[in-house]
């Protein structure tokens, strides 16, 4: 999974939906950063995916994340309008 994330491979990111849930919760903060990165910085709608998974994923493995990591996380998430009511406050 690190191969896809760190190499930005297009076909991770075309497929996202539907790899992440199958090893999104086996990720620490670093490479649920990277995914969060890539899949804003390629545009790519996966609701479901920061919904379902990367939203609380986030939430949940806060304390795996420096500060920086948290704040870049806010600042990611700002550019998305589903993000959900106290999400910020929580990290």
């Amino acid at each position: 999974m690190n191969a896809f994330i760190d190499r930005g491979s297009d076909d991770f990111f075309d497929r996202a939906e539907f790899l992440l849930p199958i090893h999104i919760r086996q990720m620490h903060g670093g490479d649920l950063l990277k995914v969060a990165r890539g899949l804003i910085k390629r545009n790519v709608q996966a609701d479901r995916v920061f919904e379902k998974y990367l939203y609380p994923l986030v939430e949940e493995k806060k304390k795996m994340c420096r500060p920086d990591q948290l704040e870049e996380y806010i600042e990611l998430f700002k550019s998305r309008d589903d993000v959900p009511d106290g999400l910020y406050e929580k990290l």
